[in-house]
């Protein structure tokens, strides 16, 4: 099947994507704020961090771990993608200052001197595991972002309920759970050197084959 790519950025693989036919835009979806991106990984059947407006979930938290020393991320603009829009701060800091605001806890120490995060990118039929660390709490954002691929797979099926040929979700470990932190379904590929192990050729091919797929099925996006 012939796909015309749509996007306002360029990625390492487009030139491999065809001058007309079906027309794929590859952009974030427009309604998936933090709030929606929490309740779908919830829905998916992922841990998710506390979550909720401050002045509601903030005490609770209080009396749930008899401290009022925990941390959360004030989602200052809950449309904001990558590290943009958030803030980490204390949680009586948090109820002063941003009492409407959607927050997330904080799972991690909070004196780290390296914070890891972890990625499940998918690509098609392609999956790869990556792991981002940095001196900053945002690991995949730190001005000395390290990351290393750790682990791809061939996936020989998709799933109807998440119906995207391409997608990222991202993870900290916190008491031996993965929690699931962010979602996005355009994440910029290259930027993570999948060129290495992905020719470019190779990722258009599996993207329209996953298209192809959610199209036949109904589950256009």
């Amino acid at each position: 099947m012939k796909v015309k790519l749509f996007c306002r950025w360029s990625d390492y693989y487009d030139k491999w994507f065809d001058g007309d036919g079906y027309v794929w835009e590859r952009q974030n979806e427009p309604n998936m704020d933090r709030a929606t991106m929490m309740s779908r990984l919830l829905e998916l059947g992922y841990m998710v961090p506390t979550h909720g407006i401050a002045a509601s979930v903030i005490p609770k938290a209080i009396e749930t771990y008899q401290t009022d020393n925990l941390y959360f991320i004030a989602h200052v603009d809950v449309n904001a993608s990558g590290g943009e829009g958030k803030v980490l701060i204390g949680a009586k800091a948090c109820l002063n200052q941003f009492p409407a605001v959607f927050v997330t806890q904080f799972l991690g120490n909070i004196n780290a001197r390296t914070y890891h995060s972890y990625r499940f990118l998918r690509v098609g039929h392609k999956a790869f595991g990556i792991k981002f660390s940095g001196s900053y709490w945002k690991a995949d954002y730190s001005k000395d972002t390290t990351y290393k691929i750790c682990c791809e797979s061939v996936v020989d099926s998709y799933n109807d309920a998440l119906p995207y040929v391409l997608y990222s979700i991202d993870y900290v470990l916190f008491n031996g759970q993965s929690y699931a932190v962010d979602f996005n379904n355009a994440p910029h590929v290259g930027s993570m050197d999948i060129q290495s192990k992905m020719s470019g050729s190779e990722a258009a091919a599996a993207l329209k084959e996953g298209i192809e797929y959610f199209k036949n099925k109904g589950l256009n996006y």
